[in-house]
């Protein structure tokens, strides 16, 4: 895409960037292979986001040295986006790569319909779904995972521009099973430790009992189905990463 159209400017975003050490080396690869480029470099304008909450000022520290590796030196624009990526974020038209990991499987919030009118949980001995819990669980969780990445999906059409990149990479699950021993696993086993700090009267067990996680592992076919008639016009690529991540390149149209 930069080779036919050549901007004289490049927006690049990571969602979900937190503050770790891989914020900034993801970038670095993304600025050194625009450099391989053939033809005059674009400056390259960078947003970072996470939420309000995150340690952005352990990123803009480690700038100094992030701009002495890089071999371009000039025209390389890093800011700080805070805020919620299941909204309206960047400006009109102003990215050509978007990039997100291991991040669009954690919703805003707890499904609205995980609880009853007196505000209690319905699927005590469980904080995910698992085999113990009603089926409506897993009904709502999706429904609140439809809405979040349709949202998601509205606001980043806004923002990128036509023949921009997206790549989206999220835990999932390989089948229409929620209950497996991949990512349902991983929670029955923080369950059980919560469980038994209940039983050391650690944790009182009203708290565990209406406990439940803000997030949602999908399987591709309802990847495939958020996709298709969506404002992101094209599904490009979709593989398998390992057996609980999944891994999405789309462009738009």
């Amino acid at each position: 895409m930069l080779l036919e159209i050549k901007p004289v400017r490049v927006g690049i975003a990571d969602l979900g960037c937190s503050s770790g050490p891989n914020t900034l080396s993801n970038i670095q690869e993304l600025v050194e292979a625009i450099e391989n480029i053939q033809g005059p470099e674009p400056e390259i304008h960078v947003y970072l986001n996470d939420l309000p909450t995150n340690d952005f000022n352990t990123v803009f520290r480690a700038l100094p040295e992030f701009y002495r590796e890089l071999r371009k030196q000039q025209g390389v624009y890093i800011r700080a986006y805070p805020g919620t990526f299941y909204d309206r974020l960047f400006p009109h038209h102003s990215l050509h790569f978007l990039y997100s990991s291991s991040s669009l499987h954690w919703l805003s919030m707890v499904p609205r319909g995980i609880y009853d009118e007196d505000s209690l949980s319905l699927n005590k001995k469980s904080i995910y779904i698992s085999k113990r819990s009603p089926s409506v669980v897993s009904e709502v969780y999706f429904k609140q995972f439809h809405q979040h990445f349709s949202l998601f999906l509205k606001s980043r059409s806004g923002e990128v521009v036509s023949g921009g990149r997206m790549v989206l990479i999220m835990l999932g699950r390989s089948g229409a099973s929620h209950v497996d021993r991949g990512i349902s696993l991983l929670w029955e086993i923080l369950y059980q430790s919560l469980a038994t700090l209940v039983i050391q009267g650690e944790v009182e067990e009203e708290k565990l009992d209406n406990y439940e996680v803000n997030f949602y592992a999908p399987s591709k076919e309802e990847l495939e189905d958020e996709l298709y008639g969506k404002l992101v016009d094209q599904e490009l690529g979709k593989e398998d990463i390992s057996s609980i991540t999944i891994a999405l390149v789309l462009t738009k149209l």
